[in-house]
């Protein structure tokens, strides 16, 4: 019998069976080490994001801080800035990707090794920490904000946009992260738990508590209505838990209702606040600094993607074209939602 579990980014069901490999091709990439494959996605999505504005000519220098506050240096200018995060990528690539690499070619032998089959385990642990270790050490912004990231701090708005860039990107990865915490759970203490469920919640709960915050510092009320953006989350997360405790009493079409507030919620955030559009047809009345077919693109991507749990529940599969495919499809989403906010603040502000 086929057993199912929600996807827990709120997009879909996933079949158990699937959720181990991602390719077509039978190329293995373990639930577990997803997450360290798709921040290495992620950063390639960085490096094209910024050559795409300096194909432009248009200089995101003064939008994101580069520097430490009160750090008695100039800013990066973009192109210091581009050539930065190129060598940063590959730096990061040629720490985790052998590391991912050598995952993928025990995966077929090591149950016969134990030496084998306990190096393959620990390797998804070893990628996380290499990552996270990287990410701390080579970039001080970053770490000044991660070590922040509740006590965000509205100005000056060049470091405000770093903190909404790393705390929204970090909701992005809520299903690799709870695939990582299954493993973390299974491998290491060998049970399974609501642990990935308190998981889900965190990226949640720290842009609820921003939201608060900056509610409380600035008196906005629009951070109110993007706190209460955030908080359509919880009920799918409280549906997913009570599917698991009562899965005689739960009732499924509860949850799809949930599912599509939150998509409709968070697209029209996305399109109208998000990257500041007047509306989808007429776009801005000034300040559109790219042809207007890469606008209307961007709203169809972060349409198709925040709504793809209904195209493959319409189409009866756990997933339309390869196992754990939204993964990877809202880390693309999250990339164009990152460059049209940019072009908001840079254009808007």
């Amino acid at each position: 019998m086929r057993t199912y579990t929600l996807d827990l980014n709120f997009v879909g069901v996933l079949e158990e069976s699937e959720q181990k490999a991602i390719m077509p091709g039978k190329v293995y990439v373990a639930g577990s080490e997803r997450i360290s494959l798709l921040v290495l996605l992620g950063t390639c999505m960085w490096c094209w994001i910024l050559s795409w504005f300096a194909s432009y000519h248009l200089d995101l220098s003064g939008v994101v801080q580069t520097r430490l506050p009160h750090e008695l240096k100039a800013p990066l200018t973009h192109l210091q800035l581009q050539k930065a995060s190129k060598e940063f990528t590959i730096s990061l690539w040629a720490r985790v990707a052998p590391l991912l690499a050598l995952g993928i070619l025990l995966h077929p032998i090591a149950e016969n090794f134990p030496v084998l089959f306990i190096v393959e385990h620990c390797l998804p642990l070893l990628e996380f920490a290499v990552i996270i270790w990287y990410l701390l050490k080579r970039s001080p912004i970053l770490s000044y904000c991660a070590r922040r990231i509740l006590l965000i701090e509205p100005k000056p708005k060049e470091l405000r946009n770093v903190y909404i860039l790393l705390s929204d990107s970090l909701t992005s990865f809520s299903k690799p992260l709870i695939d990582f915490s299954l493993y973390m759970t299974a491998f290491l203490f060998d049970t399974y738990s609501h642990l990935d469920l308190a998981v889900a919640m965190i990226p949640v709960s720290i842009r609820m508590f921003q939201c608060a915050r900056e509610y409380y510092l600035t008196r906005d009320k629009q951070h109110i209505w993007n706190f209460v953006k955030y908080s359509t989350n919880v009920p799918i997360l409280v549906c997913v838990w009570y599917s698991r405790v009562q899965p005689d009493k739960f009732q499924y079409g509860t949850q799809l209702w949930f599912m599509l507030l939150n998509a409709s919620y968070t697209f029209y955030w996305d399109v109208f606040i998000d990257w500041k559009l007047e509306s989808v047809l007429k776009l801005r009345s000034k300040g559109l600094d790219f042809p207007s077919l890469v606008y209307y693109t961007g709203i169809c991507i972060d349409f198709v993607i925040k709504y793809w749990w209904l195209w493959t529940l319409h189409s009866g599969r756990s997933a339309l074209f390869f196992p754990s495919e939204i993964q990877y499809l809202e880390i693309l989403r999250r990339a164009v939602w990152v460059f049209f906010k940019l072009d908001a603040e840079r254009s808007v502000g």
